[in-house]
């Protein structure tokens, strides 16, 4: 529950809020900020991928 709260509401909103500064445009500050969040989330994983090869 806690790690949901902060990804999702939490680095959504600061991704949201970054890419609308960025762009200046609310449909691509919400596309960018599912995709910030979905990017985190897959961080680990990627970074495990990394290390290994």
């Amino acid at each position: 529950m806690k790690r949901f709260f902060v990804m999702e509401i939490i680095v959504g909103t600061l991704a949201y809020h970054a890419a609308f500064y960025l762009c200046h445009n609310a449909l691509l500050a919400g596309a960018g900020s599912w995709a910030g969040t979905e990017g985190l989330k897959r961080l680990p994983l990627a970074v495990k991928r990394m290390v290994s090869f």
